[in-house]
């Protein structure tokens, strides 16, 4: 099976985004086949997305989901209503191949949802087998890699909680996605390029959120702008 061509992509991250919030932002962006969350979102924002947009979301979770979210009754979720966690999980949605980690380097008191760079590489080998598997199904290992964290040595930031693994450089170079799609780095400045290509990888930064356009035999293009960096209003940051 071939990925389908034209199809649009919402990815969020880290950030509500008040344009999106609003729910009137289905008037502008227009229909989006599918929503891609990499994580440290709260899951009533993720909830609302999907209804305003009525479509399916697949994501994995950011260091902070490992708190939890309270809801306004009170209760304590740790995984939103809906939606299909791909973390360590590898689908396929309509041609298109997915497979996402979550999590951060190990940095705090809260280790959920937190990982040394040998426990992330322990998750990395535990998912090549279900790659392997779509490379004898499609042709192919993955498309699109979702994560928290970023690479090692691209789009990192300057903390040490805001590193990304070495492990995900190895899997990118062995896996071939096209895209890599993460949040979690924080700017003092603006970086250079918040999309950067290695191998036959670009690797884009998220949040607080991107529409994609994914052409079946090309690069994808982004559509329309990008939220801004600095509009931040996640309650839990």
């Amino acid at each position: 099976m071939t990925a389908s061509a034209g199809f649009k992509i919402l990815a969020v991250s880290d950030d509500v985004s008040q344009m999106l919030e609003s729910c009137r932002v289905p008037q502008t962006i227009g229909k989006v086949d599918c929503i891609i969350s990499c994580g440290d979102l709260p899951f009533d924002y993720l909830e609302l997305l999907m209804s305003c947009f009525n479509t399916s979301l697949y994501y994995v979770l950011g260091n902070h989901d490992g708190e939890g979210f309270c809801r306004e009754n009170g209760r304590v979720d740790y995984l939103p209503d809906g939606g299909e966690s791909i973390d360590g999980h590898a689908v396929e949605s309509r041609g298109i191949l997915l497979a996402g980690l979550g999590g951060s380097i190990r940095h705090g008191f809260t280790l959920k949802n937190q990982y040394t760079e040998a426990a992330m590489w322990r998750r990395v080998l535990q998912l090549t087998p279900q790659l392997i598997s779509n490379q004898a199904r499609f042709g192919r290992r993955l498309d699109i890699f979702v994560t928290h964290s970023p690479a090692r040595g691209i789009h990192e930031s300057e903390d040490p909680a805001h590193r990304g693994f070495a492990a995900f450089r190895w899997l990118l170079e062995w896996a071939k996605p096209r895209w890599m799609l993460h949040g979690h780095s924080q700017f003092s400045r603006p970086p250079i390029s918040l999309q950067t290509r290695i191998g036959a990888t670009d690797i884009i930064y998220i949040p607080p959120f991107r529409v994609l356009q994914w052409e079946a035999e090309a690069v994808g293009k982004e559509t329309l702008p990008s939220g801004s960096l600095f509009n931040r209003r996640n309650p839990r940051r």
